[in-house]
């Protein structure tokens, strides 16, 4: 589910544009750059009210702009590392999805042993997607970037079945040498 919803079709949408409704209330965000890159850490309490979970993003990109490493993890509301909790996250969610929608010009395959997944964008860059933590696959979606039409697209898509106390994805986009 989102962390937010949207004003559906009907006069509300006519009257106001495609516009969210809802969602996190407290988001957080801390950034850091070294000489090796740039690091960003966030979080937002979209999913509190629902399910008691904070969604904590921790991001990193290098200074070549050649590699995006992430690590998204969704704990109890008041667990954090800093104060770890007694309560798990399995009791609450039966399975933690995380999904990377692409834009429709990006072309995707999935690797055979389903390990990676390969990128091409229109300009011939090549760029391959790593992760820990959870399933891997591709999955169909739509792309509404204006609000008004809407095309259709892929999305990555990472499962986690049966969290535990914690639930933690590890990710990573890394752009391919080209000869």
């Amino acid at each position: 589910c989102s962390s937010a919803g949207f004003i559906d079709d009907g006069w509300s949408r006519k009257l106001l544009g495609s516009r969210m409704t809802g969602g996190p209330q407290k988001v957080t965000s801390v950034r850091r750059r070294k000489d090796v890159g740039l690091w960003l850490d966030a979080s937002h309490d979209g999913y509190a009210d629902r399910f008691g979970l904070i969604h904590e993003r921790r991001l990193f990109l290098a200074a070549e702009g050649n590699d995006l490493r992430g690590e998204d993890r969704l704990v109890m509301e008041g667990d954090s590392e800093d104060e770890p909790g007694s309560s798990d996250v399995a009791s609450v969610v039966d399975d933690a999805v995380v999904r990377f929608h692409l834009h429709p010009d990006v072309k995707v395959s999935l690797a055979r042993d389903k390990s990676s997944v390969l990128l091409l964008l229109p300009n011939r860059e090549g760029w391959q997607f790593r992760a820990r933590g959870g399933e891997l696959s591709l999955e169909s979606s739509i792309y509404a970037a204006d609000g008004n039409s809407v095309r259709r697209t892929n999305q990555i898509v990472l499962t986690c079945l049966r969290p535990k106390d914690e639930v933690q994805f590890n990710w990573a986009f890394t752009r391919l040498e080209s000869d």
